[in-house]
């Protein structure tokens, strides 16, 4: 299986999030770790998993994952998998990028086979909250265990 882990992140919390989730998906699968803003339609084509993630920008998913997303245009990916994660402080107001990313997939057509996870930083830039990495390896392990059924 090729998983493409594609992020976009403003501090560097986000990126770090995807490749801890890239350790988790290993002993699975190959695992390409690539921003937003460097792909397109044919990264998406070459991938089996699709796996999203960005911080949350006022209640939403980021410009970059807008433009991202838009870069697909109508195409469908019947038949892939995804799955999608956000960086946000943690909070009832902080909203969900990662949902919504998660259903703009699944009308594409892609399989989400996870729910849509969130990962916590402790101030604006950062850091990432104590244990967030360990956190998204094991959630990289889960969608290893997804994907295979």
């Amino acid at each position: 299986m090729r998983a493409l882990i594609s992020y976009d992140t403003l501090h560097g919390n986000t990126e770090q999030i995807a490749h801890a989730v890239g350790e988790g998906l290993e002993s699975g699968a190959e695992v390409v770790v690539k921003k937003m803003a460097d792909m397109g339609p044919d990264d998406v084509r070459s991938a089996d998993l699709l796996v999203a993630g960005c911080p949350v920008h006022a209640w939403n998913v980021s410009r970059a994952a807008r433009s991202f997303l838009r870069s697909l245009g109508g195409e469908r990916f019947d038949g892939k998998k995804a799955a999608a994660f956000d960086t946000k402080f943690q909070g009832f107001l902080a909203g969900s990028a990662a949902k919504k990313l998660a259903r703009d997939l699944q009308k594409r057509g892609f399989h989400v086979i996870a729910p849509a996870e969130s990962f916590f930083v402790t101030g604006m830039a950062g850091p990432l909250k104590e244990g967030e990495l360990e956190r998204a390896r094991a959630f990289g392990a889960t969608l290893a265990r997804a994907s295979d059924s």
